[in-house]
């Protein structure tokens, strides 16, 4: 939190209303882009649906590590990396994914999805 001169708390500037848009169009975006990849990987394969989720995270990761490597903009940030890629990827559904899928093979897909994950921050932070 910013103080003001006079000591007062002052607003974060990740509060400012006028951003909640840039926000919410990003997010929009990137929910609906993660929803389809998942149908897609339903309809179009025989894969396993972990591999939707995994996808959509490793891509997600790779994506903003290029980004945020870039030094974008404050709305640029705001929609892409936020909004956008906050919402395509999932740590919720990876969670879920998960669990369910047992200790064995749940275990492999955490050790396969950090793993990745971190060759897809440091490939994405060279490009």
């Amino acid at each position: 939190m910013v103080r003001s001169t006079d000591g007062d708390r002052a607003r974060s500037p990740l509060l400012r209303p006028a951003d909640l848009p840039w926000v919410f169009v990003g997010g929009a975006a990137g929910a609906w882009s993660r929803y389809g990849v998942s149908v897609a990987v339903r309809e179009f394969s025989s894969a396993d649906p972990l591999w939707a989720t995994m996808i959509v995270n490793l891509v997600g990761t790779l994506v903003l590590a290029a980004f945020l490597v870039r030094d974008p903009g404050r709305r640029s940030r705001l929609t892409a990396g936020v909004g956008f890629l906050g919402s395509f990827t999932t740590f919720s559904a990876f969670a879920v994914d998960a669990l369910q899928a047992g200790f064995g093979r749940g275990a492999l897909y955490v050790i396969l999805s950090v793993g990745l994950g971190w060759i897809a921050v440091q490939v994405g932070g060279r490009t």
